[in-house]
Protein backbone atom coordinates (compact mmCIF):
# COMPACT_ATOMS: atom_id res chain seq x y z
CA UNK A 1 0.00 0.00 0.00
CA UNK A 2 1.63 3.67 -1.06
CA UNK A 3 1.03 6.15 1.77
CA UNK A 4 -0.96 9.29 1.23
CA UNK A 5 0.84 12.21 1.24
CA UNK A 6 -1.23 15.29 2.71
CA UNK A 7 0.16 18.83 3.22
CA UNK A 8 -0.85 20.31 6.20
CA UNK A 9 -0.22 25.08 6.79
CA UNK A 10 -0.63 26.64 9.85
CA UNK A 11 1.40 23.51 11.31
CA UNK A 12 3.42 24.20 14.27
CA UNK A 13 0.16 25.13 16.32
CA UNK A 14 -4.07 24.69 17.17
CA UNK A 15 -6.11 22.64 14.71
CA UNK A 16 -3.35 22.28 12.28
CA UNK A 17 -0.75 20.56 14.88
CA UNK A 18 -3.25 18.02 15.35
CA UNK A 19 -4.39 17.70 12.05
CA UNK A 20 -0.59 16.88 11.69
CA UNK A 21 -0.49 14.46 14.62
CA UNK A 22 -3.37 12.33 13.60
CA UNK A 23 -2.41 12.30 9.71
CA UNK A 24 0.45 10.53 11.15
CA UNK A 25 -0.69 8.63 13.09
CA UNK A 26 -2.55 6.94 10.46
CA UNK A 27 0.36 6.73 8.19
CA UNK A 28 0.16 9.14 5.94
CA UNK A 29 3.20 11.51 4.63
CA UNK A 30 2.62 14.65 5.78
CA UNK A 31 4.46 17.72 4.86
CA UNK A 32 4.05 20.28 7.22
CA UNK A 33 4.41 23.55 6.93
CA UNK A 34 4.31 26.90 9.05
CA UNK A 35 6.12 30.06 9.51
CA UNK A 36 8.46 28.67 12.49
CA UNK A 37 8.52 25.00 13.72
CA UNK A 38 7.78 23.02 11.18
CA UNK A 39 9.74 21.04 8.92
CA UNK A 40 9.58 23.67 6.11
CA UNK A 41 9.38 27.01 6.81
CA UNK A 42 7.42 28.91 4.93
CA UNK A 43 6.07 32.71 5.05
CA UNK A 44 2.66 32.47 2.90
CA UNK A 45 2.33 36.13 3.11
CA UNK A 46 5.36 36.38 0.60
CA UNK A 47 4.89 34.94 -2.69
CA UNK A 48 8.70 34.33 -3.53
CA UNK A 49 7.99 31.95 -0.55
CA UNK A 50 4.75 30.52 -1.67
CA UNK A 51 7.18 30.07 -5.08
CA UNK A 52 9.93 28.23 -3.06
CA UNK A 53 7.67 26.16 -1.15
CA UNK A 54 6.23 25.14 -4.47
CA UNK A 55 9.51 24.13 -5.46
CA UNK A 56 10.34 22.38 -2.25
CA UNK A 57 7.22 20.43 -2.13
CA UNK A 58 7.34 19.25 -6.03
CA UNK A 59 11.26 18.36 -5.02
CA UNK A 60 9.45 15.99 -2.27
CA UNK A 61 6.47 14.42 -3.28
CA UNK A 62 5.20 13.57 -7.08
CA UNK A 63 1.14 13.91 -6.13
CA UNK A 64 -0.23 15.14 -2.98
CA UNK A 65 -4.20 13.53 -1.55
CA UNK A 66 -5.11 16.47 0.17
CA UNK A 67 -4.28 19.83 1.74
CA UNK A 68 -5.40 21.34 4.59
CA UNK A 69 -4.93 24.53 4.81
CA UNK A 70 -5.16 25.45 8.38
CA UNK A 71 -2.65 28.62 8.66
CA UNK A 72 -4.36 31.86 9.35
CA UNK A 73 -4.10 35.26 10.72
CA UNK A 74 -6.80 36.11 13.41
CA UNK A 75 -5.67 39.67 13.32
CA UNK A 76 -3.12 42.63 12.88
CA UNK A 77 -2.79 45.04 9.74
CA UNK A 78 -5.51 44.35 7.92
CA UNK A 79 -3.32 43.65 4.25
CA UNK A 80 -1.43 41.07 6.75
CA UNK A 81 -4.42 38.91 7.24
CA UNK A 82 -5.44 39.10 3.94
CA UNK A 83 -2.15 38.27 2.59
CA UNK A 84 -2.13 35.04 5.04
CA UNK A 85 -5.36 34.05 4.72
CA UNK A 86 -6.78 34.81 1.52
CA UNK A 87 -3.35 35.19 -0.65
CA UNK A 88 -1.57 32.56 1.31
CA UNK A 89 -3.96 29.86 0.89
CA UNK A 90 -5.81 30.48 -2.72
CA UNK A 91 -2.44 31.23 -4.30
CA UNK A 92 -0.73 28.35 -2.79
CA UNK A 93 -3.97 26.03 -3.60
CA UNK A 94 -3.94 27.20 -7.41
CA UNK A 95 0.34 26.34 -7.52
CA UNK A 96 -0.27 22.83 -5.99
CA UNK A 97 -3.66 22.12 -8.15
CA UNK A 98 -0.90 19.69 -10.83
CA UNK A 99 0.06 17.95 -7.89
CA UNK A 100 -3.74 16.88 -7.12
CA UNK A 101 -4.74 16.29 -10.03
Amino acid sequence: MVARSVLVTGAAGGIGKATVAHLRSTGVQVLDVDLHSASICCDLTDPKARMALLETVRSKVDCLDGVIAAAGVLSGEPATVVAANFFGATRLLEGLRPLLA
